[in-house]
């Protein structure tokens, strides 16, 4: 089971949910977006009298909130302001930081690539994939190697896209105004997905001329937290 980061662009906050609806993987018969698969180990489905069951082809998510993980993550343009989600019992407040929102405007955002981030990014390419020796400055867990090398070689290609990716916002998938889904992969069980690099390429790309649409058309942004 994975959670993964979805921005919905909308003209409203009401309008997300709707948005989301066609990629919902729970679905029953009289649901648009339910097809039936036929399975001959499956139980006998009343509305067809065939065995099988109803599932939705382009099923997305099975589960999703308003910023969940991803809470306080947008970051605000100087002057403007956004939405938090409402705080549960489990939200840290903390994460309530001044500057930064869960919901706004597109215009109000500042999506800039964070120089330090950028330059951290490299180094930690060059530790993690170059095999470099960390210095006694930096500290023992700096870069912690979460993969093999030949992981961030197929998915980031280079040390520079990668630090690229790493310093600026691009989410994990994304639905635009008019209800389509765009992603560079297919999330699938414990955060694992098949993303390649020339696909994030692609998607990263079309994600910034999106976003300069989405500004001039005035339209929100919402951090979603998806689960799957």
């Amino acid at each position: 089971m994975s959670h993964f980061n979805t921005l919905v662009f909308s003209h409203t906050p009401e309008e997300v949910d709707d948005l989301l609806a066609p990629y919902n993987e729970c679905v029953e018969h009289g649901s648009p977006y339910a097809v039936f698969e036929e399975d001959t180990d499956a139980d006998v489905d009343k509305t067809t009298g065939r065995k099988g069951y109803w599932r939705n082809p382009n099923a997305k998510w099975d589960w999703y909130e308003l910023s969940g993980r991803w809470r306080g993550v947008l970051k605000l343009k100087d002057g403007k302001q956004g939405e938090f989600a409402p705080l549960t019992k489990y939200d840290d407040p903390a994460r309530n930081r001044p500057g930064y929102c869960d919901r706004a405007l597109v215009a109000d955002l500042d999506f800039s690539r964070d120089e330090a981030a950028y330059q951290h990014a490299l180094r930690r390419w060059e530790v993690m994939v170059e095999g470099a020796e960390q210095t006694p400055e930096e500290k023992e867990n700096a870069f912690l190697r979460l993969y093999k090398p030949e992981y961030y070689l197929q998915r980031y290609n280079s040390k520079e896209f990668y630090a690229e990716h790493e310093s600026s916002f691009v989410p994990y998938a994304y639905v635009t105004a008019d209800g389509e889904w765009r992603s560079a992969g297919r999330m699938g069980w414990f955060g694992f997905d098949d993303v390649t690099y020339e696909n994030l390429r692609t998607y990263a790309q079309g994600f910034y001329e999106y976003l300069a649409l989405a500004e001039k058309q005035g339209l929100m942004v919402s951090m979603m937290d998806l689960h799957i």
